[in-house]
């Protein structure tokens, strides 16, 4: 008898999981490749990474075992587009697959990577930030998650942004630089300098603000790691960007969970995962709100390859 297999993928901008999983759990194999999501990387290269992702997890097992495949997707609304549906069907049946790709939010995967319960929140916090709230595994209330422009209050990018600015204010008044501020500064300017700088320039926030503008923007959320370090140290500048940090995503949780609730809330994403300035000051805020589990998310490959596993038990 041929034993059945499901196939969950995880399809971020910069990389793409897949794990294969007999229905009854057991690991078939595991592949990671680049970037899957077609917004971020354009159809072709997130279509070929997914299929070379999916290929490697499920190894020398017979493609046409794989009745369940679960794709976890930051912006799905993409796959509803007929051409880009079209293109990752054509790719899992070029692997040999024939079974229907199912996309869900990459908040469900996120979700399911913290906790197998049914509801609850989750709450990602990486470049951006966003939280989701489910009941059933249905998505019933989405906050933030408005991009650097709009939101992504607590993020990296805003964590980033916020030591940028700060370290350009003690520039333009020429003062003395912290441990925060001089290593921002070195990580733009390649040195952490103070005083009237030569070239014509009046202060060093100048060459400073000119190099920030130079880049795209989304690259401040590179300083945010700079951040935590700091406030490990616990300079003064950093501490205040952590916990203006963590009581903004207390408030995107807010948003969307009701008071009381005590279903599990869920932390992902590189901020939370890495940080451990904002991820302890943020759960100590959660607790004292709800009385709760406050889980990390686990593997998100994992997770897709259990709600797909989930499916094929349940027949779909």
């Amino acid at each position: 008898m041929t034993t059945l297999v499901a196939v969950g993928i995880d399809a971020g901008g910069t990389g793409t999981r897949a794990v294969a999983v007999t229905a009854d759990g057991v690991r078939v194999g595991a592949g990671k490749a680049g970037g899957g999501n077609p917004l971020a990387n354009g159809l072709d290269a997130a279509v070929t990474n997914l299929a070379d992702a999916v290929r490697a997890a499920l190894g020398p097992t017979d493609p046409r075992s794989v009745t369940s495949v679960v794709l976890g997707l930051a912006g799905r609304c993409a796959l509803e587009q007929p051409q880009v549906r079209q293109a990752y069907d054509d790719a899992l049946r070029a692997l040999g697959i024939g079974a229907e790709l199912h996309v869900i939010s990459d908040h469900l995967v996120a979700f399911t990577a913290g906790t197998h319960e049914p509801a609850g929140t989750v709450l990602s916090a990486g470049t951006g930030a966003v939280a989701a709230h489910f009941i059933d595994r249905r998505a019933v209330g989405v906050a933030d998650g408005l991009g650097w422009q709009l939101g992504d209050k607590g993020s990296g990018f805003w964590i980033g942004r916020a030591a940028a600015k700060a370290t350009a204010r003690q520039l333009s008044r020429a003062a003395e630089l912290g441990p925060l501020t001089a290593a921002v500064s070195r990580h733009i300017l390649g040195s952490a300098t103070g005083g009237a700088p030569a070239g014509g320039a009046t202060t060093w926030a100048e060459p400073f603000v000119g190099r920030v503008q130079e880049r795209d923007p989304i690259y401040l959320a590179e300083l945010a790691p700079l951040v935590s370090a700091a406030a490990v140290d616990g300079d003064p500048v950093a501490v205040r960007i952590v916990r203006a940090a963590a009581k903004r995503l207390a408030k995107t949780v807010a948003e969307i969970r009701p008071p009381g609730c005590s279903s599990p809330i869920v932390l992902a994403g590189s901020v939370l995962t890495a940080s451990a300035p904002v991820r302890v000051t943020l759960q100590r805020r959660l607790r004292r709100r709800w009385e709760a589990p406050v889980l990390m998310a686990g593997d998100t490959g994992e997770a897709a390859a259990w709600l797909a596993a989930e499916r094929l038990a349940g027949g779909g």
